[in-house]
């Protein structure tokens, strides 16, 4: 079509935008519509909040709803089903399984009051003990042979 100007032509259809140019195109016009509405209504979101968020709903290459019936669908751990919505059927059912949460989140260690595996988190400090002892030892005098035991007196 020559009448239609490409580089000005939008569109906040996502999931059409998703089927024609991708989970990519997709995440970023989500960001911009969220902006927008948010915006109407004077309410200031950090831009990181909203990319985590449309981040979360396109990780998996589909549009993921925010409610209980789309991120408590995704495989992830009990805790960290429960802490969005349903927390008694969930725990239930996960108990009834006998599931096991690897606990590899940030919800996850939050609600059990640990460190959470990223940031700082996510490194441990290693020590070589032996590099210390010797570290801690006073240094050995070197011997030099091209100095003689000249004796301070005799100079």
């Amino acid at each position: 079509m020559d009448k239609v100007d490409h580089t000005r032509t939008t569109s906040n259809d996502v999931i059409e935008i998703l089927t024609v140019l991708g989970v990519e195109a997709a995440r970023l016009s989500l960001i911009h519509e969220l902006r927008f509405v948010l915006g109407t209504y004077d309410i200031y979101v950090n831009y990181r909040h909203l990319a985590t968020l449309c981040d979360i709903m396109t990780t998996r290459g589909i549009l993921t709803a925010i409610t209980r019936h789309g991120i408590n669908r995704v495989d992830s751990g009990a805790l960290r089903k429960c802490s969005f919505e349903e927390t008694v059927e969930i725990l239930l059912a996960a108990a009834l399984h006998a599931e096991v949460d690897p606990l590899s989140g940030v919800t996850e260690n939050i609600i059990l009051g640990q460190l959470a595996p990223y940031g700082t988190g996510s490194f441990d400090l290693m020590m070589d003990t032996e590099m210390l002892k010797a570290a801690n030892e006073p240094p050995q005098p070197i011997a030099n042979p091209n100095i003689s035991n000249l004796n301070i007196n005799e100079i």
